[in-house]
């Protein structure tokens, strides 16, 4: 097990120019057919999808979808830069990375991977945002995905699927596809499935064309999913659009994870998806908000899981920890709103941060 340098770093102009440059990434024609073929998928997700059913999107995700609709008309180019436009999923803003100080962010990242193998030390892959550091690029969403895969470590759950012929994962809620690019990094085999709103499945689709050229994806399409289904192991990624659930209907995942969307959407999809879930997996990794502030249709999230699933805490990383991550993002939010003339609401003398919870859930015993 490697250690990480504890020197956290101090910028110059060579460092300035790489981050400058960072999110810049140079197309091949084979990756504008793929962004211009997921444009033409997505648009059709669009127009099969039923309003009025539980795969409708909730009013918060609504609204969310509403704010960058403009996604769809943008050109292959466009989808280069693909990582300035992700702060709508997950608020990871490449501003942060210009104008924040460095160490704090690296800081929290050195702590997260200091017991963990180097082999699952994670980095933004190139066109990403972040801060350089020790050779890699460091982001908020990096803190974020280490977090997931840390926790899988050291709950044995990666040792598991290193000892499968061909995991098979499933992702609820897979917003840009990042965490799905890093278990497949890390796993190194077998098919992750990502399920969500067809408007995120654009972002994650156009986030694999790009990172994973060579990877074999597939992209849902009523003209030929029942034949392409049949046969799973053929492909590293498959990307369906949350009205589909039902073709799964049959499937065994060796993982399932969600983190950061049950908390927003309605209690009935919270409902489906958990009894889908325990009927289908081994196991479930959620990483959710008790109750979110923004979302009026979901009750205490804990009392969904617990009708399905026996659920075991994930141990919350010491108060050091959170303290320290809770302020660097509160700095980075308040200078990014102070240069436009807002600032963040407060409540009281105090910041306002539901708390998010983790727990491993088996599928109670029938």
């Amino acid at each position: 097990m490697s250690s990480v340098n504890a020197s956290l770093p101090k910028y110059d102009e060579a460092t300035w120019d790489r981050l400058r440059q960072m999110h810049t990434l140079t197309l091949t024609e084979a990756q504008r057919g793929a962004l211009l073929r997921n444009r033409e998928l997505i648009g059709a997700m669009l127009q099969e999808r039923m309003p009025g059913t539980t795969a409708t999107p909730s009013q918060c995700w609504a609204d969310g979808c509403a704010f960058f609709s403009y996604s769809l008309e943008l050109p292959p180019d466009a989808w280069a830069k693909l990582r300035l436009h992700t702060y709508h999923f997950t608020g990871d803003n490449y501003q942060t990375y210009l104008w924040s100080e460095p160490g704090p962010l690296c800081g929290l990242w050195a702590g997260q991977v200091a017991d963990l193998p180097e082999r699952l030390w994670l980095s933004e892959p190139a066109g990403g945002i972040g801060f350089p550091y020790q050779g890699r690029l460091i982001s908020q969403d990096i803190l974020r995905f280490q977090r997931v895969i840390g926790a899988l470590h050291r709950h044995g759950v990666l040792e598991g699927l290193a000892g499968r012929a061909h995991p098979v994962t499933l992702e609820i809620g897979s917003g840009y596809g990042g965490l799905a690019y890093h278990l497949h990094c890390v796993i190194g085999c077998g098919t992750r499935v990502l399920l969500d709103l067809p408007e995120t499945l654009l972002f994650a689709a156009n986030y694999l064309a790009l990172h994973c050229p060579q990877a074999r994806v597939y992209v849902y399409s009523s003209q030929d999913a029942a034949t392409a289904l049949a046969e799973p192991q053929a492909y590293d990624f498959i990307l369906l659009p949350n009205f589909r659930l039902d073709l799964l209907a049959s499937w065994e995942f060796d993982l399932a994870l969600n983190v950061e969307s049950l908390q927003e959407m309605r209690a009935a999809q919270v409902d489906e998806y958990l009894a889908f879930l325990a009927r289908t997996s081994g196991v479930f990794y959620s990483w959710n908000q008790e109750a979110n502030p923004g979302n009026r249709e979901l009750d205490r999230l804990s009392g969904h899981l617990g009708r399905y699933f026996q659920l075991t805490p994930v141990a919350a990383p010491p108060a050091s920890y959170k303290a320290r991550a809770r302020a660097v993002v509160a700095r980075a939010l308040t200078a990014g709103l102070g240069r436009v003339g807002l600032s963040l609401t407060r409540s009281g003398r105090r910041w306002v941060y539901p708390s998010p919870t983790e727990y491993f859930c088996r599928p109670l015993a029938s």
